[in-house]
């Protein structure tokens, strides 16, 4: 009998692949640096910096920093508040709990 799971949070309980695009888009935008996104989802899975270095290869150091510290500001303040739970997941943590089984993320 199952009486632990073990949850990845970003992609199996939610989605905030918009909120995460969104916010690069603003950060770029508030940093005066031009960027072209061909494929939006390629960008999600991973590391910041890494979403950074795919976009804008070429920018210094400093100006990848900047951005990356804007993402973090914008995201922090509001840029999560728009992410929505996976399809199912409600139902489904429910019917767990009611089966006592113990959740971790």
């Amino acid at each position: 009998m199952i009486r632990n799971i073990i949850f990845d949070l970003d992609g199996t309980l939610i989605d905030s692949s918009t909120d995460i695009i969104n916010c690069l888009k603003k950060s770029y935008r508030e940093n005066n640096i031009q960027y072209k996104i061909k494929n939006e989802k390629s960008l999600i899975g991973p590391s910041l910096n890494r979403m950074i270095n795919m976009l804008s290869p070429k920018l210094s150091s400093q100006k990848k920093l900047k951005l990356a510290n804007k993402f973090k500001e914008i995201y922090d303040a509001c840029g999560y508040k728009d992410t929505n739970l996976m399809s199912g997941v409600k139902l489904l943590l429910k019917r767990l709990e009611g089966m006592k089984i113990q959740m971790y993320i």
